[in-house]
């Protein structure tokens, strides 16, 4: 019952008892009303499904149901595919984001970026490629743990240097926005909107804010 699974399992007698203190009757409303996020469904070992649920929390994405999609827009030397079936799952976690990426021979995951608000974690699951980093470049391969820490000490780039396929599962954090950094091209990206600036077109503060009377009009003394 507890194997990958949260579990709450009620019966008639236990739920009366317990109601009176109102704290299982919230409960068991707000698991109700909220089942397509828990996932509701009827614990099999129980043979009065009435009084009994089980709230599962895991999604299972088995390898034979790996299905890879070319992620759009890239230009070669960076095109790189990212596997369908979270999405097809409906998974949609809200801080911690995870992929599996396939990288082609003779093409890099990305530009050289680092993120500003987000740790990034990369395992090796086939193949080989070479990792840069601000301290190198160095060959990766099956089984190895890239980590990624915040900030331009993080700053990383896979190449695929090999005639065989790579792939690896991509996993990093998300707090709701990132502002992703790319030193070779001295580019920034705004994330969630995909924003992209020049990190040297950078204003003063009250830059264009001298016309400000005219704004106000006659309020202005």
């Amino acid at each position: 019952m507890y194997e990958a699974a949260f579990c709450f399992t009620f019966t008639n007698k236990q739920v009366t008892n317990q109601i009176k203190s109102g704290y299982f009757l919230f409960l068991a409303t707000f698991c109700w009303q909220n089942k397509r996020i828990f996932g509701v469904v009827h614990h099999p070992h129980h043979r009065s499904s009435a009084n009994s649920i089980l709230l599962t929390m895991a999604t299972i994405i088995k390898s034979e149901e790996r299905n890879f999609s070319e992620s759009p827009n890239k230009i070669d030397g960076f095109k790189i595919f990212t596997e369908q079936s979270r999405v097809m799952k409906g998974v949609n976690p809200k801080n911690l984001n995870f992929d599996i990426r396939l990288l082609q021979p003779q093409q890099c995951s990305a530009p050289y970026h680092f993120h500003r608000f987000s740790e990034e974690l990369f395992v090796i699951l086939s193949g080989s490629c070479t990792l840069r980093t601000p301290n190198g470049f160095d060959t990766v391969s099956v089984g190895d743990i890239l980590f990624f820490e915040m900030g331009e000490s993080g700053a990383h780039q896979l190449y695929n240097h090999t005639d065989a396929p790579c792939t690896f599962l991509d996993i990093r954090t998300y707090i709701g926005f990132d502002v992703c950094e790319y030193p070779d091209s001295n580019k920034l990206l705004i994330a969630p909107s995909f924003e992209i600036f020049a990190k040297d077109a950078t204003l003063n503060y009250f830059e264009g804010e001298e016309k400000i009377p005219e704004k106000w009009r006659n309020e202005w003394k």
